[in-house]
């Protein structure tokens, strides 16, 4: 926890507030004692952006915060590196470790742009359509992301450079087995996180895993591959509750991704794990068969495995 805390504790840029209960977007002044009503208002009318520290906006646990139209990101400006964009729960001060839930409604989102270097910590969101579309250099912390629909992923990237700490992500989606719930263009990195996958779409894509669980309740239809298109993996598993596995939806696939610790079981799962640099430690259980290849020689040491585990604790 040590790195996720350096990157809450150590902001020190202009804080808001809203409460949706107690707040008011005409009279509130986006101050813990007079907050604004709605993320929509403080997003784009009320802050004035801090282009030297960044922002946060607070938001008030206890009740959900409803979006009844997706808050424009542009009309803020361009958050940086230096100065990013917070959304952040808070119970009575901020970064207080309270947890606020937000319920957006139809296929509204809590954001979909194309700014990088926003920050999300200790908030449950909800949509009927993206729960949160972003573009890239993004932190998820503590967060449950979900999407209700069948036709949309409950977190989707555009661009690189995506990462989540102890996240669940829940996918209702139906519509492709190719697609994921946490789908980014490339350069992710997952760290404790769940999904609950119920449909048939897979887990992560493109992204680096450290104490990940995927469960997939696919029924009697295809799911996707679960983890697929990754360097590697760490101390990952995959269960897979279904009776339907076609060829190529593998639990871990493609990229010929280093795996430590890793463990798959599916109920009749043809195909377990493909293109993968196997070693230390991986478990299979009721599958078919474990690979559809041949283990593929590998240069990745023991010492390399060691300073992924040390990477990893650092998070």
């Amino acid at each position: 926890m040590a790195r996720v805390s350096k990157i809450l504790d150590d902001f020190s840029g202009s804080e808001y507030y809203v409460d949706y209960n107690a707040g008011n977007d005409s009279s509130g002044d986006g101050s813990v004692s007079y907050p604004w009503k709605t993320i929509k208002h403080a997003v784009e009318s009320g802050i004035t952006r801090n282009s030297t520290n960044g922002d946060r906006i607070n938001l008030k646990s206890g009740y959900a915060h409803v979006v009844t139209s997706t808050p424009n990101v542009s009309t803020y400006g361009t958050p940086t590196v230096a100065a990013p964009l917070f959304f952040q729960g808070y119970t009575s001060a901020a970064n207080d470790g309270g947890y606020a839930e937000i319920t957006c409604s139809g296929t509204v989102s809590l954001v979909d742009t194309n700014k990088p270097y926003l920050r999300f910590a200790y908030l449950s969101v909800t949509s009927g359509g993206y729960a949160i579309n972003n573009h890239s250099y993004t932190i998820l912390i503590e967060c449950k992301v979900e999407s209700t629909g069948t036709g949309y992923r409950p977190y989707y990237g555009a661009s690189n450079h995506h990462q989540a700490y102890y996240c669940t992500f829940v996918s209702n989606f139906t519509s492709s087995p190719w697609w994921k719930a946490f789908q980014i263009s490339g350069g992710g990195e997952l760290v404790n996180c769940l999904f609950l996958i119920n449909g048939h779409s897979g887990a992560a894509l493109k992204s680096n895993t450290v104490n990940c669980l995927a469960i997939v309740n696919n029924g009697t239809t295809d799911h996707g591959p679960v983890f697929t298109e990754s360097d590697w993996y760490l101390n990952t598993s995959v269960v897979i509750n279904g009776s339907k596995n076609t060829t190529g939806r593998h639990a871990f696939s493609g990229g010929y991704a280093r795996m430590i610790g890793c463990y798959v079981q599916g109920a009749d799962t043809a195909y377990g794990i493909e293109r993968t640099r196997m070693f230390v430690g991986n478990g299979y259980y009721d599958c078919t068969t474990a690979s559809t290849t041949t283990s593929y020689s590998d240069p990745f040491s023991y010492y390399d495995g060691v300073a992924i585990y040390e990477a990893a604790a650092q998070a």
